[in-house]
């Protein structure tokens, strides 16, 4: 406010503070460069540790499976009222190359999408002899095969231990990039092969120390919106209930936490978030108003040139005031874009709206600390 005494010299204050950054190139660049990695260091941290989370959640969209699950299991399971979704899933055996571990399963599409598998063209196997294959798997193996045509797999049966080699025709092709990433790719099977597998195999002597069959399966399961209202103490409580009223071992049931829990950070983490949050702050903090305060005591001209026109104390506050919002905003969203494009890089964009809350939030705190670093600077 100026009152009817004083002059307005709003107008010549900002003209000068804009024209005071200009002439001091180097203070300029100096807090340039500060408030944009610290911005850019707050936001990509926590994006980085806020989109790993988000990541291992979202990876295996299940609740828990019931593993080795006799048809009896399966039927009881199949009509439980609390499961939204129930999938299957039947392990067949592995092989190992130099490319990385081939998984040799038959999954239905609920654990498809559950365990983050995707068909990039192609069908559903129907027939016996039909398989989807890894597109990475061909491609890092050498291998030119396309969708019809025919190639021949071979693995070891996990059950009898027997090596099993066959002729499929490749009916689609599949992207499991989680799993990818650690060299382990997917070859699915239809159901009707794993019908003739249980057909095959019918009186061959299993291993005692698995509760595995051939017609046993792997049930997969999400629990209905009705969970969502219990705790990630509760919910493993009702799951290991479900799977023993249905005659599943316990050691058969595999429960989900990264699902259950969905982000959930631990104390320690929060505890550590934190502190490494203030202190960026208070870094940054003490930087930028090191930098202001050897450029007013360089620029005692100007102020007496501003005292001068009439200018009041709060007015040459509002002197650095003026300094520190141009340079926020000309710097914090530099910070934040480039805080942006690492979590593009690093997530291909999956948890951009998460990303944007976090750049955002990390920019309002170091404005914060750029109005505190100069609000006290000058005591008139």
């Amino acid at each position: 406010m100026t009152w009817p005494f004083e002059n307005d010299t709003n107008i010549f204050v900002k003209k000068i503070a804009k024209a005071d950054l200009k002439s001091h190139k180097m203070k300029t660049v100096l807090l340039s460069i500060i408030i944009i990695l610290s911005t850019f260091l707050m936001a990509v941290v926590f994006i980085v540790f806020l989109n790993d989370a988000l990541d291992r959640a979202n990876s295996s969209a299940y609740h828990a499976m019931y593993q080795a699950a006799s048809p009896e299991t399966i039927a009881i399971l199949e009509t439980e009222p609390q499961f939204d979704k129930v999938g299957f899933y039947k392990y067949f055996g592995s092989s190992t190359t130099e490319s990385g571990r081939a998984n040799y399963a038959y999954m239905d599409k609920m654990v498809m999408d559950a365990t983050g598998c995707h068909i990039l063209g192609g069908t559903f196997p129907q027939k016996e002899n039909e398989v989807l294959v890894s597109k990475q798997y061909l491609k890092i193996s050498g291998q030119s095969h396309q969708i019809g045509d025919m190639i021949t797999l071979s693995y070891i049966d996990s059950l009898t231990h027997r090596p099993v080699t066959r002729d499929f025709n490749i009916c689609g092709l599949i992207e499991n990039a989680e799993q990818e990433k650690a060299k382990q790719y997917d070859f699915l099977f239809s159901d009707a092969y794993r019908l003739s597998v249980i057909q095959e195999n019918a009186n061959v002597e299993t291993s005692r120390f698995t509760d595995q069959r051939p017609d046993t399966l792997d049930v997969v399961v999400c629990l209905d919106t009705s969970s969502s209202s219990m705790t990630a103490e509760e919910t493993p409580e009702l799951l290991k209930s479900i799977g023993t009223s249905a005659g599943v071992s316990d050691y058969n049931v595999i429960l989900n936490y990264d699902y259950i829990e969905g982000v959930n950070f631990e104390p320690t983490q929060i505890f550590l978030f934190a502190s490494f949050a203030l202190l960026l702050m208070f870094a940054s903090s003490f930087a930028i108003y090191s930098i202001f305060y050897i450029s007013v005591t360089d620029s005692i001209h100007t102020f007496a040139q501003l005292k001068s026109l009439g200018t009041t104390g709060t007015q040459l506050k509002a002197f650095l005031r003026v300094q520190g919002n141009i340079l926020a905003i000309r710097c914090i969203p530099v910070g934040m874009l480039l805080a942006l494009f690492i979590g593009m890089l690093l997530s291909s964009g999956t948890w951009i709206l998460e990303d944007m809350v976090i750049a955002l939030a990390s920019g309002l705190l170091i404005k914060c600390v750029i109005s505190l670093s100069y609000k006290n600077l000058l005591n008139f």
